[in-house]
């Protein structure tokens, strides 16, 4: 296990809840008390993190095959740990995010490839490779922490327990039709070339909290959020003017810091990046 992977792994998580500013989103300078209970969720998330990258090693090694992996219940173990532990409904596209990405980096650690090309590769496994108990124990783990909108979704797309056994249907299965209002759950087929863009828009950037601010707003342009700034226009007085105005108090665009911590984590982990 490397101790600095696991490092830049939490430290991409604390900060793309922390950064502002992230109009729409929880950051550090909202003055109220839901930044507190992001940051004690993200302390159980920490755990279950390094669990997830333990896990991604064995697979790595063939110890284990994404049918034992457990991805499911580790999933559900979190999020309701996380209730449990701060008193409030965690973002459940968050946590997906965290420990998919964990795994990948557990997973690259032990073979040597480069992260985002594990990525690329694991994609295809991990979330088809569970079996339905696994599916069912996802849902199951929403259901714990009353994620209403999420298996709203879900069961206006026809996905319920019955459709998970009858049809058998993997956790990727689930995980498309979740990434429709959450994109923490985009590592999916259907959902990772926008991943994939994001990843590589974010390459040139010097700083950690640059990558976090600018997956911030390219998801959101991407999803309509967000207009498109001129170039030379600076992101974060454009971010500061929303922040000021129509989203102040809002979060709404909480949903898109799944897909922000993968993303940008997935670069730290390739190019170290520093703070500013």
């Amino acid at each position: 296990m490397s101790d600095r992977d696991l490092d830049k792994l939490k430290q991409a998580l604390m900060l793309t809840l922390s950064v502002p500013v992230k109009p729409g989103a929880v950051h550090r300078l909202r003055l109220d008390a839901l930044f507190e209970a992001r940051l004690s969720e993200a302390v159980v998330l920490s755990r279950y993190i390094e669990e997830a990258y333990e896990r991604g090693v064995q697979l790595a090694k063939g110890s284990i095959d994404t049918r034992s992996l457990g991805l499911g219940k580790l999933y559900s173990q979190a999020v309701i740990d996380a209730f449990d532990f701060v008193g409030k409904r965690p973002l459940p596209g968050l946590f997906y995010s965290g420990i998919m990405l964990s795994i990948v980096a557990g997973y690259s650690s032990e073979t040597g490839k480069d992260v985002i090309t594990e990525a690329n590769k694991l994609v295809r496994l991990v979330p088809y490779g569970s079996d339905v108990e696994d599916t069912l124990a996802l849902i199951e783990g929403l259901e714990g922490i009353g994620a209403s909108d999420h298996l709203l979704a879900l069961d206006q797309q026809g996905i319920s327990k019955r459709s998970v056994r009858l049809h058998a249907l993997s956790i990727g299965d689930v995980a498309e039709k979740l990434s429709s209002i959450d994109k923490g759950f985009l590592y999916n087929l259907r959902g990772y070339g926008l991943l994939k863009e994001t990843v590589n828009s974010l390459l040139t950037c010097s700083n950690l909290v640059e990558a976090i601010l600018r997956a911030y707003y390219y998801l959101g342009v991407k999803m309509e959020i967000f207009k498109r700034i001129n170039e030379g226009t600076s992101l974060m007085r454009y971010f500061m003017e929303l922040d000021r105005g129509e989203y102040k108090k809002r979060y709404d665009n909480d949903h898109l810091l799944g897909a922000v911590l993968f993303v940008a984590g997935l670069v730290h982990l390739r190019k170290n990046l520093p703070l500013p």
